[in-house]
């Protein structure tokens, strides 16, 4: 999975973050990635490797590349069942 990995460990849950496979690199063409985002992160205080792990994992969900999310690549990526 893109995001994290988890684990129990003594009863208490781990999370190990992976680095980030992309760079958020804002860019006035695409719906979202523009430069208000940009500064939608920094008033959120987000720093920019978590701005950058964000953009991986929505980069490996988004799997047609449209630049959304649709449920089918949701429940895909995530291997849950849509019922």
């Amino acid at each position: 999975m893109c995001c994290a990995v988890i684990e129990l460990v003594g009863g208490r849950i781990k999370y190990y973050y992976n680095k980030p496979q992309f760079i958020f690199v804002p860019n006035d063409t695409v719906p979202g990635q523009d430069e208000a985002a940009m500064l939608d992160f920094k008033k959120l205080q987000i720093p920019v490797d978590d701005i950058n792990r964000l953009f991986s994992c929505f980069l490996e969900i988004d799997t047609d590349g449209s630049g959304e999310i649709s449920l089918d690549e949701f429940y895909a990526h995530f291997k849950l069942k849509r019922s």
